[in-house]
């Protein structure tokens, strides 16, 4: 026996759909920002930032390519979140009607 469906599924599917939108505006919205920052120091051309355990570096150029490169992937992730909270919601209404035509009527009174 399966326990009685609520709305609160739902909303935990439209809940992960809002996260998912805020996934996918991140990059043009939020994660714009021109400035590309080492430890909270703005770099500039030519620039290197060591990793906290100064084993590696990065240079300014490095740090510039990874945002242009993680921005549409950022974005998919953000896509693909919105399109599976979508699936998971109508298949959940699908089931919350089912279970509705399934429910007993109470017979007439006369």
């Amino acid at each position: 026996m399966t326990a009685a469906r609520g709305p609160w599924r739902l909303v935990a599917h439209l809940l992960l759909a809002l996260v998912g939108l805020v996934v996918l505006l991140w990059p043009v919205t939020v994660g714009a920002e021109a400035a590309i920052m080492c430890r909270e120091q703005v770099m500039q051309p030519g620039d290197t930032c060591a990793k906290a355990d100064g084993e590696a570096e990065q240079t300014y150029e490095e740090r510039l390519s990874t945002r242009r490169t993680a921005a549409p992937v950022i974005m998919v992730v953000g896509g693909a979140m919105i399109i599976f909270s979508a699936v998971l919601a109508v298949g959940e209404l699908r089931a919350l009607r089912a279970d509705r035509s399934r429910s007993p009527v109470p017979p007439a009174s006369q």
